[in-house]
């Protein structure tokens, strides 16, 4: 939905909502890059490539395929699942 492909559910989006809030609790955080975004290879992991638009810069997040994870804590950030992403290319 959020890249554009899906009319939004206003109860899918609830869910999603509630259960990224209960992550939350437990100190988990959703990787959600968006198209436009810089690459951080920390965090993402490309898939592909995509035909970047004129109005985009090139090198950046062109589709986000799966939402990544991150948990924090006092010990520091373990990455549970990188983002996996399409990289728009000219």
């Amino acid at each position: 939905m959020e890249a554009g492909n899906v009319r939004p559910d206003g109860f899918i989006l609830t869910l999603f909502e509630t259960i990224e809030s209960e992550l939350k609790t437990h100190g988990v955080e959703v990787i959600r890059p968006q198209p436009g975004d810089d690459i951080d290879l920390e965090i993402m992991t490309t898939i592909g490539a995509a035909k970047c638009p004129f109005w985009r810069k090139p090198d950046r997040v062109a589709q986000v395929h799966r939402c990544g994870f991150v948990r924090k804590s006092e010990a520091g950030r373990q990455i549970l699942q990188r983002a996996e992403i399409t990289v728009s290319r000219r």
